[in-house]
């Protein structure tokens, strides 16, 4: 029964995203022309729909501990910030094409200012959400290493 929510989750979700990539003219994210500045900052994205499944609030709740638990020095600092968005309302829906997003997701950009310059899909979130150890893992390591990358 399990199987079949997430599956019948990722079937609207999908299906929602498809009608939204073929609306939005919104620009792709660029990693070109960026130049380091103190602006630079991470922010690290969990785009949703608004249908939401036990395993979609869970991959949230699991990546938001992760970065509260590992990166608190930076998320005080300001070089790291969580966010969550809707992407089925209006102002969000841009984000399905700028990253490309084909599922809920969590998405790492750095920013220059507002621009973003880099960003990174953290795609095995999925795949590793029934295993809390290896999916912390995963969402530190990745975050980690997007941070050692970032500019500023």
């Amino acid at each position: 029964m399990r199987a079949r929510t997430v599956v019948a989750c990722l079937a609207v979700f999908v299906l929602a995203v498809s009608s939204l990539l073929a609306a939005d003219p919104a620009a792709v994210a660029s990693s070109s022309g960026a130049t380091a500045s103190d602006g630079h900052k991470v922010v690290a994205y969990y785009f949703h729909g608004a249908q939401r499944c036990k395993t979609c609030l869970h991959i949230e709740s699991t990546a938001e501990k992760v970065m509260r638990e590992r990166f608190g020095e930076e998320l005080k600092a300001g070089r790291l910030t969580w966010r969550t968005a809707n992407i089925d309302r209006a102002e969000n829906e841009h984000f399905v094409k700028d990253f490309q997003l084909v599922s809920s997701s969590v998405v790492l950009v750095e920013l220059d200012g507002e621009k973003p310059v880099r960003y990174k899909v953290l795609d095995r979130v999925w795949q590793l959400a029934r295993d809390d150890f290896e999916f912390e893992a995963y969402v530190g390591r990745e975050t980690a290493a997007f941070l050692k990358n970032a500019r500023g």
